[in-house]
Parts: C-alpha cells; sequence; structure tokens
C-alpha cells in the first residue's frame, strides 16, 4: 500500500490507517500487509499539525503498487494538483485501487 501525502495533510488520518496495518500484522501473526510513504517531489511532508513525515519515493504513474491512498488536506490545493490527477488516472487505469483519507 502506498499512501501519497499532501501538504498540511492529517497526521491523524495517517497513523490511523498504518497503525490499523501494523495492529493486523501482529494479530495475524506475520507481515501480510506494507506499506511506504511518497509525496510529490520524494521530499518529507509536513503535516497539519507541523510534523515532518519522512517519504520513501517520488510519486509517479509508474509506481508499483495494489493500493494508492491519498491523505490530503482541507486546507492545501497544490499547485501540482493537475500532475497529481495525471498520475492517478493512469495508476487506477493500470488496476491500481484507489483511496482517500481525510
Amino acid at each position: 500500500m502506498t499512501f501519497l501525502l499532501i501538504e498540511r495533510f492529517s497526521a491523524m488520518c495517517l497513523m490511523s490507517a498504518v497503525e490499523s496495518l501494523r495492529g493486523a500484522n501482529h494479530v495475524m501473526g506475520g507481515e501480510f500487509f506494507q506499506w511506504r510513504m511518497v509525496s510529490h517531489n520524494g521530499e518529507k511532508v509536513p503535516a497539519s499539525n507541523g510534523m515532518t513525515i519522512d517519504v520513501q519515493d517520488k510519486f509517479s504513474s509508474d509506481i508499483q503498487t495494489d493500493y494508492m491512498f491519498v491523505v490530503a488536506s482541507h486546507e492545501f490545493d497544490p499547485p501540482y494538483r493537475a500532475k497529481l490527477s495525471s498520475h492517478l488516472v493512469q495508476l487506477a487505469r493500470n488496476g491500481v485501487r484507489m483511496g482517500g483519507l481525510s
């Protein structure tokens, strides 16, 4: 699973999702769920609460994932939205399941 972090995203939404996956792995006794964080430019992203989250990769339309969750913000409309939308459409056409948080 890949979480695309947009500036000023809700850290609580992200942590709730990741901790649920971590907890499921613990209960099931293995690494059934894996995740990574990405940003539009591959650099760390500030959350709405001021925390900064490191990411593992830069977002692109050729990223390999089964699930893509956009962790957005109600406070920020990214100037690169058209590029993100284009990449998301391409991923959806390639069968990646999509979701949104926040």
